[in-house]
């Protein structure tokens, strides 16, 4: 569908600005040797123990006349069974819309009349209250963390709004590679374990109010949380203000989380999950790591800042720099309450993924057998001692670092000792935790991107096994591009002209008018689409039976572009200059059995049979990654839809495949022409204005 392109101007205004800054071989200088750290004086805190059990620490700093309140229940993602997986989320989000005392504008009123900031959330190992307030504020902020800790009172049209917009959201973020290759990952790694538990927009939609009542009211006890009041405080007078508004929590047992489930190592494996048509890739190689008290940790740190910790590290600098393969490459090392993991991560074209793989474990393994060199060492290490004070320099930061620490079971002196044991670490050291901890031999590797493309060329690295979005096991012979089977009849089509609007967040943002008019015995259609100053210009020519025939389009304004293509013989043949992330340069050569071009399955989708609960699948030619991809149309119940043409019955009918998920409104009544469009994940409509 032509209109399903329209994601494609949106994609090339953002690159406007930036294909000026295509990855250069510049020359790398080596870092200047690092001062001396100077001493840090870390603000004076006190730990203390109420009564009832809650664990107090209060953080004095008195350069600015500020304070902020930070309470953590041991309560996150984790805590959640897998069947109810999001509840914990959105236990955070509704948390401060009311309590038995205060409806949710008078909590909003009395945080805004101090200038203060009230809020909540919800982590992997905890869910936490946070306020701050000027210092003079401080009663007023503690007591109102002390009512929404203890007498939240979840209203039911809260939840359900924010569950229902919970599962909105998430199905956004499942339309984006990363977001997949992310979650399949932590699916890989962990298992069964607790931090395997990823919720899912079924698992959002059992959630209820009884379930978040019973959550809060099985972890939300004294002896299960942790406040941490930094700021220009007195800890004499911040712990009687917590007797005041936190005695009377009344405590309570809380379950034991156990865990357990990790799956057994394994020789390193590819799970390539399709994306037909992508003309990127995005890709994760991980490990587990370390529990947070684990005494490696600091040559952790120190070997994922020299393997990927910045645009200074190995696999930026190789990857993105000497050989122009991703915008960026990046590892990381995270540090829960229970087991970490290690993380290799970019996004690349299509055509250079099975290379960008092989360089990513060229790389790991180098750390396994080679010293790292004293340059890089003292870069690492510089950077890491000298960015430490900057994470501390609010009353905010130093609370959250020493209720991080706090929750991690770990000792006041990891936090104020961290400089010297990072300037500890030798090149040995990463040496050592490189070989134990990243085992070129036993990876989980995910790759989310066009498996027709990518899945021989994967197996030369390692063995591949073939999924689908949704994480289902895949036939390699279901890449195979066939016909579609439905019946489409093309004398139903009828020369005219579509006029439709482009709204982003709701303001207008462009045009697009399509005609289709006869081209000897066939049909042409064309498509004229602006967005800002990006003019966009599509024509494809086809015959009396949708055999497709010319194709051709252009780009002016920030940057141009053309496609040209065409069918011979049985194939699709031609040129494309496109941006970069856009496809790039192109020699087209894909079979044309049972393809068609963009635009084309919008005017076959016209004329077919559509009911209601149907599948169809079209073959459609996709320009940027010069290959032809099933594109997936699942027609839903019909719908109520206004836009400024007229209010029309339309059936809803999501579609999956193409350049983007999206969902668009498909007219009931014959011809079944295009109302609207919705683009996944972008705040992007498409509405008819006008056909004639």
């Amino acid at each position: 569908m032509h209109k399903i392109r329209t994601a494609r101007p949106l994609a090339a205004l953002a690159l406007a600005g930036t294909l000026a800054a295509s990855p250069a071989l510049a020359q790398r200088q080596p870092p200047p040797a690092p001062l001396p750290a100077r001493p840090l004086e870390f603000p004076a805190f006190r730990e203390t123990t109420l009564p009832n059990g809650l664990r107090l620490i209060v953080v004095e700093n008195h350069a600015h006349p500020v304070a902020s309140v930070s309470l953590l229940v041991g309560a996150g993602s984790a805590h959640v069974p897998a069947s109810q997986a999001g509840l914990s989320n959105i236990l955070g989000d509704v948390l401060t819309r009311g309590t038995t005392t205060r409806t949710a504008t008078q909590l909003a009123e009395a945080i805004e009349s101090t200038g203060g900031r009230l809020s909540a959330g919800s982590a992997t190992d905890y869910t936490g209250i946070y306020a701050s307030v000027l210092s003079e504020n401080l009663p007023i902020a503690m007591e109102l963390v002390a009512d929404v800790a203890q007498n939240a009172s979840l209203p039911d049209s809260e939840v359900v709004a924010i569950r229902d917009r919970s599962a909105s959201q998430l199905r956004q973020r499942l339309a984006d590679p990363g977001t997949l290759a992310n979650r399949r990952l932590a699916e890989e790694l962990y298992g069964n374990h607790p931090y395997g538990r990823l919720r899912t927009v079924e698992s959002l939609g059992t959630i209820t109010r009884p379930m978040l009542a019973q959550f809060y009211r099985t972890y939300f006890r004294p002896g299960n949380a942790l406040m941490v009041v930094a700021g220009d405080v007195r800890a004499a007078d911040v712990e009687a203000q917590a007797r005041r508004w936190f005695g009377g929590w009344a405590r309570g047992e809380t379950p034991r989380l156990a865990f357990s489930g990790l799956p057994a190592s394994s020789p390193t494996r590819i799970t390539l999950v399709n994306r037909p048509g992508a003309v990127q890739s995005s890709i994760r190689i991980g490990r587990l790591g370390v529990l947070p008290s684990s005494a490696d940790y600091p040559a952790l740190t120190v070997m994922n800042r020299v393997l990927g910790g910045g645009s200074d590290a190995r696999l930026f600098a190789i990857l993105r720099e000497q050989h122009g393969w991703t915008y960026g490459a990046y590892a990381d090392v995270d540090r829960p309450v229970n087991q970490g993991r290690l993380v290799v991560l970019a996004d690349t074209r299509t055509a250079v993924t099975d290379s960008a793989v092989a360089e990513m474990l060229v790389q790991i393994r180098r750390l396994t057998t080679e010293p790292v060199s004293d340059t890089e060492m003292t870069a690492a290490k510089g950077y890491m001692i000298g960015s430490f004070p900057i994470q501390i320099l609010t009353a905010e930061q130093v609370a959250g670092e020493v209720a991080i620490t706090r929750l991690l079971g770990l000792p006041i002196s990891d936090l104020l000792q961290r400089r010297e044991r990072i300037a500890a670490v030798t090149a040995a050291d990463v040496r050592r935790v490189a070989a134990r901890y990243l085992r070129p031999d036993s990876l989980q590797i995910v790759v989310v991107g066009d498996a027709a493309q990518l899945l021989d060329k994967l197996k030369a690295i390692a063995p591949v096994d073939l999924v689908d979005a949704d994480g289902r096991a895949m036939d390699p012979s279901a890449l195979t591009v066939r016909a579609s089977t439905e019946r489409f009849d093309a004398t139903k089509l009828a020369a005219g002209v579509q006029e439709y609007r482009v709204m982003v967040q709701g303001n207008p943002a462009g045009t697009a008018s399509y005609t289709l008019a006869r081209e000897g015995a066939g049909w042409k259609r064309s498509a004229v689409i602006g967005f800002g100053p990006l003019r966009q210009t599509i024509d494809a020519t086809f015959g009396a039976a949708f055999e497709p025939l010319v194709y051709a389009e252009t780009y002016a304004g920030p940057f141009e572009g053309k496609v040209d293509a065409r069918v011979a013989n049985g194939r699709i043949t031609g040129t494309g200059a496109l941006p970069a992330q856009m496809g790039g340069a192109k020699t087209y050569d894909a079979s044309a059995a049972g393809a068609v071009f963009g635009g084309m399955d919008e005017l076959m989708l016209s004329t077919a049979d559509l009911s209601t609960g149907k599948t169809i699948v079209i073959p459609v030619f996709n320009s940027s990654s010069g290959s032809v991809a099933p594109v997936t149309y699942k027609i839903g119940a019909a719908e109520s839809v206004t836009v400024p043409a007229g209010t029309f019955q339309a059936y809803r009918v999501d579609v999956t495949g193409g350049s983007a998920p999206m969902t668009v409104w498909l007219k009931v009544d014959a011809p079944h022409v295009l109302v609207k469009q919705e683009i996944v994940g972008q705040p992007v409509v498409v509405e008819l204005t006008a056909a004639r």
